[in-house]
This record gives structure tokens, C-alpha cells and sequence, in this order.
């Protein structure tokens, strides 16, 4: 894996895919959200000056709707989001949010406000996905097989309105509900519970953004009964109530 070096400064901002001189191997953050009165995606790219000018491929980090991850090159002008958990957590939800509520402010946007939240999220996700892939190769010889954790996920997005027994997510792993907690985080830096909670935290996201549902409904349709119980969770995850994040992608 390539040395991640460090940043400096944003040398230039990008807003399609198809501008990104991904033959360059760029480091690169990418701020992806759902503009609802437009009902598509918005992109911006923003390019970094960094220590490293021989990196054997591109990288680049960043958010989709509030969540942190990688993003894949594909052929032709497109990009693919892998979200990462590792790379979640309170504080890179609150930069990348308010970074967001900044790019959707346009013209009256602080363009050294901007770039400076650019810096700051792009180097702390960096140092946690350095870390995240360090880890990865200590791992690689043990953990729960890449096939069975497909499983898992297409289990949980297919119960997200229910409540999940870690058991259940045991029995698909084919291991005692014991050794499913301690491999489950070895292979993806999260508990099970963590990574549940993740999940509907996701599809709750994608419905505050993209549609004017209730959201005390929106926390009954990812399992959650007690409202409350919904609330606590979602700003323990991103920093912010769902009401609050709901206003700051929306308006």
C-alpha cells in the first residue's frame, strides 16, 4: 500500500467525474449528496497538493449523504461509494455535514471556510483508513470469509425494519454466536451491534434526505419503536438529531 503522506492545500475543485484527472493519481475528497429539489446527486471533488507525487494509484475518500467511505474508478466517468464503517464516526459526520450545508450555500459560501473543513475531514480520514488497511493485512489470514459477510449485509438491509439477533448473524456466519462477536470485528473494525445500528442509520438517512416522510415514521420503518430510543441513536452516530441533519441536506 502507498505511503498516504500528507496534505497541504486544495488545488482545485471538481464537479463531474468525467473532470477528475484520474490519470494523475490524485488524492482526492469526494462530497456526494442527494439535492432534493433537483432530485440528484451533487458532487464536488476537491484535488489536494500532497508530500507523495508518486502514488501507483488514486485515492480517494469521502461522504455520501453522511457517510464516510472510498470511492471506486469504473470504466468510463463514474465512480462507485464503498462505505467504510471504520471511517464513521461522529466527528467525520459532523465536518463532512457541515461542509455540505457550506457547498449548498454557493456563492455566499466562505471559500477558505470550505477549503480548510476540506483539509481537516480529508486528513482524518485518511490517518483512520491507513489504519483501517494496516489492520486489513494483519487480518487477511482470519476473520469471517468475504462471501459470508455479503451474507450478513444482504441479511441485515432485508430485516432493517426488525429488530436482529446477533445470533441469527452467527448462524450465517457458521460459528458460535462467542467467536462471531471477536471475528466480525477483526474482519471489519466494528462490533455487531455497531454495524447494525450503521445500517439503519443509513436507510434512515436516505429518508430524511429523500423524502417528507414523519420522522417518527422514518424511525419505525428502521426498527426503531421508541422515538426517542431512534433520536439517541442517530446523534450518537453523527453528531447531529435527525431533525437537525434533515435541515442541514434540505435546506
Amino acid at each position: 500500500m502507498d505511503k498516504l503522506g500528507t496534505i497541504s492545500l486544495v488545488e482545485e475543485i471538481y464537479k463531474h467525474p468525467s473532470q477528475v484527472p484520474i490519470h494523475r493519481n490524485p488524492v482526492l475528497l469526494v462530497i456526494t449528496y442527494f439535492d432534493i429539489n433537483q432530485s440528484t446527486q451533487q458532487n464536488f471533488f476537491f484535488r489536494f497538493r500532497h508530500d507523495h507525487h508518486s502514488r501507483s494509484s488514486p485515492l480517494l475518500l469521502g461522504t455520501e449523504n453522511g457517510s464516510c467511505g472510498e470511492y471506486l474508478c469504473q470504466p468510463g466517468p463514474s465512480l462507485v461509494f464503498k462505505e467504510l464503517g471504520c471511517l464513521t464516526d461522529t466527528l467525520s459526520c459532523l465536518i463532512s455535514i457541515h461542509l455540505v450545508k457550506e457547498l449548498r450555500a454557493n456563492g455566499h459560501a466562505d471559500v477558505n471556510h470550505v477549503h480548510h473543513m476540506a483539509i481537516s475531514l480529508m486528513s482524518y480520514l485518511m490517518k483512520k483508513y491507513q489504519d483501517f488497511k494496516l489492520r486489513e493485512q494483519q487480518n487477511n489470514t482470519g476473520g469471517i470469509a468475504p462471501f459470508r459477510l455479503r451474507k450478513i449485509e444482504e441479511y441485515v438491509l432485508n430485516h432493517i425494519s426488525s429488530p436482529i439477533a446477533i445470533a441469527e448473524l452467527a448462524e450465517i456466519a457458521g460459528t458460535s454466536v462467542y467467536y462471531f462477536v471477536r471475528m466480525f470485528k477483526q474482519s471489519t473494525g466494528e462490533t455487531p451491534h455497531q454495524y447494525i445500528a450503521r445500517h439503519k442509520i443509513n436507510r434512515a438517512k436516505e429518508l430524511l434526505t429523500q423524502t417528507d416522510m414523519k420522522i417518527i415514521q422514518i424511525g419505525l420503518e428502521v426498527g426503531f419503536d421508541d422515538p426517542g430510543h431512534f433520536t439517541r441513536v442517530f446523534k450518537r452516530l453523527l453528531g447531529v438529531t435527525p431533525s437537525g441533519f434533515r435541515k442541514v441536506l434540505r435546506t
